[in-house]
């Protein structure tokens, strides 16, 4: 994926990883800057403090969507359980919100997006 030609032509990449070897090969030798979180699945891909410790080392961020949780309380479940591992691994460094909004009606103001993240 990397040698292809599309990779080049972009500044920022962004990494989805879906299943496990995925996501160890996104922590070892992956050269991207975002890691990305689905909030549509549980967060199954057991991030521990030494791989987000890790990432943050190689300079990575990490986003989290906010429309999916306007959306259903499945997902927002699944997105408040990932933004509290984000939190007591490693004190919310390096955290990226943004809407994924499929839909304009999901689209927030910035002051409605400070009071949905609970470890300010």
């Amino acid at each position: 994926m990397t040698k292809s030609p599309n990779y080049k032509k972009f500044h920022i990449i962004a990494a989805l990883p879906t299943t496990m070897q995925a996501f160890m090969f996104t922590c070892s030798t992956f050269e991207a800057d975002i890691l990305t979180f689905d909030p549509e699945n549980k967060l199954g891909l057991r991030l521990n403090r030494k791989l987000y410790n890790q990432l943050l080392d190689r300079g990575y961020h990490f986003e989290l969507l906010y429309s999916p949780a306007i959306e259903d309380s499945t997902k927002r479940k699944n997105l408040i359980h990932a933004s509290h591992l984000y939190h007591s691994f490693g004190k919310s460094k390096n955290i990226i919100f943004s809407s994924g909004a499929q839909n304009h009606l999901y689209i927030r103001s910035p002051y409605d997006i400070i009071n949905l993240y609970p470890f300010k």
